[in-house]
């Protein structure tokens, strides 16, 4: 049985994927619900993650464990990540789903639309903090979040980095 977690799938999918390969193959995430988490030893440093899990079709309880990933591992503290506008803790999240290849969610991040006082420091660190709910996620990566004032329309390389004309401007997509 393959019991690594599948990173790469969206955080209760990704749970119900993993209890469909360690336990029970026929389960669905229709007929499993999620409730009561506990970590062991803190939910700050988990080598272990309890969960209750109720099989609807049955109506048991049963509590399932497994391991949850640290985001300075993921993410890598000092990852620096280009921003265009006015950051946001959900701007900050969408870029790293883009940039990692992540599938970041409501209950592993915050997805606030409040903007960041960033001053006059750019880049500007950041702590990117995992929810303490998170099925997938737990602790925090420290970020540096480059702001840079450019349009929207502006090409990105594969590696975040603007894509440059000959002549040293901004490549723009389309528009």
């Amino acid at each position: 049985m393959n019991d690594r977690f599948p990173y790469d799938m969206a955080p209760r999918e990704a749970l119900v994927e993993l209890l469909r390969r360690t336990e029970d193959p026929t389960v669905t995430p229709d007929n499993v619900t999620f409730e009561d988490m506990f970590f062991s030893p803190t939910a700050t440093e988990p080598g272990r993650t309890f969960i209750e899990m109720v099989d609807k079709r049955t109506s048991r309880k049963k509590w399932y464990v497994y391991r949850r990933l640290d985001f300075r591992r993921v993410i890598g503290d000092g990852s620096i990540f280009h921003m265009l506008g006015r950051p946001s803790p959900a701007s900050v999240a969408y870029e790293v789903n883009r940039a990692r290849n992540m599938k970041l969610g409501q209950d592993d991040v915050s997805f606030s639309t409040t903007v960041i006082d960033v001053g006059d420091v750019n880049p500007f660190p950041y702590t990117f903090s995992a929810l303490t709910g998170s099925y997938v996620y737990f602790g925090e990566a420290k970020l540096l979040l480059d702001v840079l004032d450019v349009t929207p329309f502006a090409r990105l390389l594969e590696t975040s980095a603007l894509r440059y004309n000959e002549n040293g401007t901004v490549r723009e997509l389309e528009h």
